[in-house]
């Protein structure tokens, strides 16, 4: 049988390398002239939530590889949820605040943007409710998995 171990940590990275693309993806979308010729910035409402939701990012990947080295206390982990998904309604907003035919690809590199927080922030939630530390280990073969949580029986970390 072939089986996965998939600890916390692991979690974070990946959740941590999402968070961090969306940020890059909302920095060149913030940057570009993809706007109908014009920054962004040009744009109102736009802007201000763009610039939010990438401040917003950048916060949360360093949060992310913080967590994954284990130095903050455990109800930052709840912020970090509430954080990720504030950030990706304010990319939703961003480009929902735009109603021109002239939009091109820097509001499509937003909406690509919003999809890896939305990830990313699904990661997180499955993080949160995976027991807050405990190994999840997936046994079976390609047809037939089922998850073990071996949490009681692994030595501590």
């Amino acid at each position: 049988m072939d089986s996965i171990r998939l600890n916390e940590n692991i979690v974070l990275l990946i959740s941590g390398g999402l968070t961090g693309f969306s940020g890059l993806l909302t920095l060149i979308a913030i940057s570009t002239k993809g706007w109908g010729g014009v920054g962004v910035t040009n744009f109102g409402p736009a802007a201000g939530l763009s610039i939010i939701s990438f401040l917003l990012l950048c916060a949360i990947t360093a949060i992310l590889v913080v967590l994954a080295l284990k130095t903050l206390p455990n109800i930052v982990k709840y912020v970090l949820f509430i954080l990720s998904y504030i950030a990706s309604i304010f990319m939703l907003g961003a480009y929902g605040s735009l109603f021109h035919a002239t939009v091109n690809y820097s509001a499509s590199l937003l909406v690509t943007a919003q999809f890896f927080c939305y990830t990313a922030t699904l990661l997180i939630a499955f993080w949160l409710g995976g027991g807050l530390g405990s190994d999840i280990i997936v046994r079976g073969s390609s047809t037939n998995f089922k998850a073990t949580d071996h949490s009681a029986s692994a030595p501590p970390m």
